[in-house]
């Protein structure tokens, strides 16, 4: 969770100062990327650096795209737009648990992941 904060914090900054569309497109597809070089970790120090890097890109788009969606939605539908993104942070979780439990390999969980963010990128 100290990544999660630390990016919070900075990607907020940045989102402030030079756009929150410049700062989403860039740290969705780094996010991708870190993602797929958790798969080939090959120590658990890396393994552990490179989840916290994961954590504060996480972290900072969570909140830059709450900021976005709230400046591009009219006040009408805001409530809405807002409760399906958000259930739909609750329906990634179901889609994980069943994905644990059928593939037990950690690696190829986090290609999976990969991929899955690649096509939403």
């Amino acid at each position: 969770f100290v990544g999660y904060a630390v990016g919070t914090t900075s990607l907020g900054v940045l989102a402030d100062r030079y756009g929150r569309k410049r700062v989403v497109v860039p740290v969705l597809l780094l996010y991708t990327g870190i993602t797929g070089l958790v798969a080939s970790s090959t120590s658990y120090h890396q393994f552990l650096l490179l989840r916290g890097i994961s954590g504060m890109l996480h972290g900072g788009l969570q909140n830059v795209t709450h900021v976005l969606q709230a400046e591009l939605v009219p006040p009408k539908y805001r409530n809405a737009c807002n409760t399906v993104k958000e259930g739909m942070f609750g329906f990634g979780l179901s889609i994980s648990a069943v994905m644990l439990y059928y593939i037990t390999s950690w690696r190829l969980q986090f290609v999976l992941l990969c991929v899955l963010l690649g096509l939403v990128a």
